[in-house]
């Protein structure tokens, strides 16, 4: 792609830049939904207070196919913007 000002060049790596960040973003909140991290610390109940629910674990091959998913758009704007 041929740019025609300097402007459009820093507003297009503006843009890639900001896409990086979203996808490392929702990596980040994948991990947390799939629950990867293994188990956590043991919790005493509260039966004083009001129940709450907690968010379910989302499905580990969603999980694989989405990050591999981002991985490779990662891998095509962080190649661009090096262009």
């Amino acid at each position: 792609m041929i740019y025609n000002t300097y402007n459009n060049l820093k507003r297009e790596k503006t843009i890639i830049e900001l896409r990086i960040a979203d996808y490392e973003e929702e990596k980040e909140k994948l991990r947390k939904l799939a629950k990867i991290d293994g188990p956590s610390d043991m919790q005493a109940i509260d039966y004083s207070s009001t129940p709450v629910q907690t968010t379910s674990q989302i499905d580990f091959s969603y999980y694989l196919s989405r990050v591999r998913e981002i991985d490779n758009h990662l891998i095509l704007h962080k190649v661009r913007l090096k262009k």
